[in-house]
């Protein structure tokens, strides 16, 4: 090939050269659409998947179901330690069953007629392993399991009077369920779970609001104190105290709890910019309460 080329006179090599160049502009113009064709199919599989209402409700539901309550530490702490925030009181599994009518029926046809005969049953197998026949119900373990869920919750509230007697954690729910919507209505890149987007700089936001717990109390209090009857469904009795803060003083549990709720219905960008807004929405009226 090389004696081939040696032969060739300037102008035959001349026209070889623009031989080869146009070829290369051929390679090189394939290179181009084949490197367009792969960044088009990188760019439409990077697109935030845009959804609809359905789509959206549908997820938000599958979420509530699959997500316990007590993995949220101020709901938790709302329905089963602060008794003062229900008319009704605590909010226990078993209390949580009886509130669902088709649960409800489910228990009595085993003659358990009040959640304390289904407390001690639970109690004796849990702990001495002393069966009792509806134990064995398989819809009653997925029954018992499902009053664990955000899900259930929702149920429950769906009901006017379960809302009334139990508004302090009815606001607490609301505001976890708004939360979750939001987060998961928005557009989103395709690698992101549910629980990468609901959690979204959580740790993040709540070094933040530990950092300004007194100020944040401050706001919430004016906002508070300017509603007749108004309150907030986590630490309500010890936000003045919480507003005076001192800056070396420890956080105390409650006060913990209260700095989560805060942290989980906000956006860490507001937070940066110490905007608090976010924070009225754990005030609440109730209904039909003495003041």
């Amino acid at each position: 090939m090389q004696n081939k080329k040696e032969a060739l006179s300037i102008k035959e090599l001349e026209e070889l050269k623009k031989e080869y160049l146009t070829k290369i502009a051929e390679i090189n113009n394939q290179i181009m659409v084949k490197k367009n064709e792969e960044r088009a199919l990188l760019e439409q599989k990077r697109k935030p998947q845009i959804q609809n209402e359905e789509q959206i409700k549908e997820r938000v539901n599958k979420y509530l179901h699959d997500t316990n309550y007590s993995d949220i530490p101020f709901l938790d702490y709302n329905m089963r330690l602060d008794k003062s925030f229900n008319n009704k009181g605590q909010l226990s599994n078993t209390e949580l069953l009886f509130l669902d009518e088709k649960m409800k029926k489910l228990v009595e046809n085993y003659g358990i007629t009040n959640k304390s005969q289904l407390f001690c049953i639970m109690l004796d197998y849990q702990f001495h392993k002393k069966a009792h026949p509806i134990i064995q119900d398989k819809n009653f373990i997925r029954a018992w399991n499902e009053t664990y869920t955000l899900g259930h919750l929702d149920k429950i509230f769906h009901n006017d009077q379960n809302r009334l007697d139990y508004q302090g954690t009815y606001a607490a729910f609301q505001y976890v369920k708004k939360h979750i919507e939001e987060s998961l209505s928005t557009v989103t890149e395709e690698n992101e779970t549910e629980d990468e987007l609901v959690w979204k700089n959580y740790d993040k936001k709540k070094i933040i609001v530990t950092k300004n717990i007194a100020s944040i109390a401050n706001y919430v209090l004016i906002q508070r104190n300017q509603i007749p009857g108004a309150r907030i469904f986590i630490n309500n009795g010890g936000l003045s105290k919480t507003a005076k803060k001192k800056k070396e003083s420890t956080i105390t549990f409650a006060q913990e709890r209260l700095v989560e709720a805060i942290a989980f219905g906000t956006t860490l960008e507001k937070l940066t910019q110490k905007n608090y807004e976010d924070a009225k929405q754990l005030i609440y009226v109730p209904k039909n309460s003495i003041h």
